[in-house]
């Protein structure tokens, strides 16, 4: 059995509305009426199956497909499965993401599903093993340019090429040269750039989070994540500045506006780390028109985790 990752998200979180309780690393959970539980039907046709990414959506789906009978080779370019996910696993009281991905290596190996690791995979090695099917779980990247949503005649964010700009996952795969003080604009309002700033504050940076929303942590409150969120990172030393944005980066600070009066104020920092909307990185399709392919998780559209989950479950269960 999978453990619980006490993210909330779709259990508690969807308590007083109007959908029914659901799981976000089980998605069968809520839907038996559709899929009868977490359980398989093996497959007519025992096919082989190529999934590239490691990630939530390619992780599920390789499982699923496995279940039911299905060769499965899932390629993965890192040296370790979970993709971002595993960064928000390294993250501070999220640890019980690494359970759930060491429950996937086990049951992987349970079901002889082949794990190829360090395999950045092309098109041709993909038709080389002429699979029946391809399911494609590439997941997105950090949005190179730094858009803001709140200053959109700006389709790159004034004085990015100053540099020491780096993304939340840069953060976390301590690929970023940061110094002593760093501004984390956090758009989502979620735990990939709130988690990163706790995660520097315990690494003994000073942080300043600054975001368009009214407070901190605004898609964690359904959750009630924010209400122990928010006091720790005060309690680390974190300042929050609400309701303003990023004008201009400078390389050794910013120039922040006020959303509401339209001031601006100086904040000097050694780095900005920037968390926005992710891009999806599909670098395989356009070579693959041929072949059967599903395109699932991050790579169709960056969203949250649940969706990734479901249709890694979906796919696996249409091959």
């Amino acid at each position: 059995m999978r453990g619980c990752i006490s993210c909330n998200q779709m259990c508690w979180g969807r308590r007083s509305r109007d959908y029914w309780i659901s799981c976000l690393i089980n998605p069968s959970a809520g839907r038996e009426f559709e899929w009868g539980g977490d359980r398989f039907t093996p497959a007519g046709k025992p096919r082989r199956i190529a999934v590239v990414g490691a990630g939530p959506a390619g992780l599920e789906a390789a499982r699923v497909a496995a279940e039911r009978g299905h060769a499965v080779d899932l390629f993965e370019a890192q040296s370790r499965i979970g993709g971002q996910f595993r960064l928000a696993g390294e993250q501070p009281r999220r640890a019980q993401i690494l359970d759930l991905l060491d429950w996937y290596e086990r049951q992987l190996a349970r079901l002889g599903a082949r794990v190829h690791l360090n395999a950045f995979i092309e098109a041709e090695d993909i038709r080389a093993l002429a699979p029946d099917a391809v399911v494609l779980a590439t997941g997105s990247l950090p949005d190179p340019d730094g858009y803001q949503r709140w200053l959109p005649g700006h389709d790159i964010l004034p004085g990015m090429t100053n540099g020491h700009v780096h993304a939340p996952e840069d953060v976390m795969r301590r690929e970023a040269q940061l110094g002593p003080e760093v501004i984390l604009y956090d758009e989502g309002g979620n735990w990939r750039g709130l988690g990163t700033a706790w995660a520097l504050a315990e690494r003994g940076h000073k942080v300043t989070i600054v975001t368009p929303e009214p407070f901190i942590g605004k898609e964690l409150a359904r959750t009630s994540a924010d209400i122990g969120l928010r006091p720790r990172l005060a309690k680390l030393g974190v300042t929050f500045l609400t309701e303003h944005l990023i004008a201009e980066w400078h390389g050794d600070g910013a120039m922040v506006r006020n959303m509401l009066t339209g001031a601006e104020t100086r904040h000097p920092a050694s780095a900005l780390v920037i968390s926005t909307t992710n891009r999806a990185f599909d670098p395989l399709s356009e070579d693959l028109g041929d072949l059967e392919t599903h395109l699932i998780g991050d790579a169709a559209a960056p969203r949250q985790a649940p969706y990734a989950f479901h249709e890694g479950r979906k796919t696996g269960l249409a091959l």
